[in-house]
């Protein structure tokens, strides 16, 4: 599981081209729309949203999961930048 984490966390970094303000939006966005959808198929089938007490944890996981993509941001640059000076 840990190795998808990190592959997805550097397909991340190189799609933004190693910037990680593009990288922690992206994943700012992506919770969002996680956030919108959950809430828009309560109201379809329960007609309104509630709250879970599991959200804290999967905001919890994004902000960590933003935090790793910042860091393979840095380990894309510093890639990049060792290719450079070869």
């Amino acid at each position: 599981m840990i190795n998808y984490i990190k592959h997805s966390a550097m397909i991340l970094a190189a799609a933004s081209k190693g910037d990680p303000m593009i990288t922690t939006i992206t994943v700012m966005l992506f919770s969002i729309m996680l956030t919108v959808m959950q809430e828009a198929i309560e109201a379809l089938i329960f007609g309104g949203s509630f709250k879970h007490f599991l959200d804290p944890i999967f905001m919890c996981c994004f902000i960590a999961y933003a935090a790793y993509a910042v860091y393979a941001c840095a380990l894309f640059n510093g890639n990049k930048e060792q290719t450079n000076e070869q």
